[in-house]
């Protein structure tokens, strides 16, 4: 009888790209919001990277991942960030705020509002709700395959980009 060997996967050759994700979670930290593209062919590593990265965190911030779905542009509006937001809701208990819009999405947050405010409103409240999450540890926000991505999904992060001026949070895009 052969006894078995468990082999650990090792994680090659990527040291520099994890040095890169580590300081720009420092700059996120102690500077304010940053954003970090990992761009490459299929393949290549880039999820088995943010894996590594998020792993490389231990408890010393909150990683929440959401990925676009191979749907076309017209595929499930905020596919990764209804992933994202319920985590954080549901799961990390973000503490309720006034939001109106997303409680279409989550009841337990309250009462749902009028469509009064339309984008504009559920692109603020997306905002203050993921700026509370970092207040009190930092976030990794981490949308995958952007390529596959609805229009909104890509005006949403991009207005996140733009907006975003609470220190701790890092919106990382593969």
């Amino acid at each position: 009888m052969v006894a078995e060997r468990v082999v650990s996967p090792v994680f090659v050759g990527r040291g520099e790209e994890l040095a890169a994700l580590v300081a720009a979670l420092d700059t996120a930290v102690e500077q304010g919001p940053a954003v970090a593209l990992v761009a490459g062919e299929a393949g290549i590593g880039k999820s088995r990277l943010l894996a590594e990265f998020a792993r490389s965190l231990g408890p010393g911030a909150r990683v929440v991942e959401g990925a676009c779905a191979e749907l076309g542009s017209d595929g499930l509006l905020y596919a990764p960030f209804v992933t994202v937001l319920r985590r954080l809701i549901r799961v990390e208990g973000v503490l309720p705020g006034p939001y109106r819009q997303l409680a279409r999405w989550f009841p337990e947050l309250g009462e749902a509002g009028e469509a009064e405010g339309g984008k504009h409103r559920l692109y603020e409240e997306v905002l203050t709700l993921v700026e509370r999450a970092a207040a009190d540890q930092p976030v990794v926000l981490a949308v995958e395959d952007l390529h596959w991505a609805d229009a909104a999904t890509r005006e949403l992060l991009g207005f996140l980009a733009r907006n975003l001026t609470r220190p701790g949070v890092l919106l990382l895009i593969t």
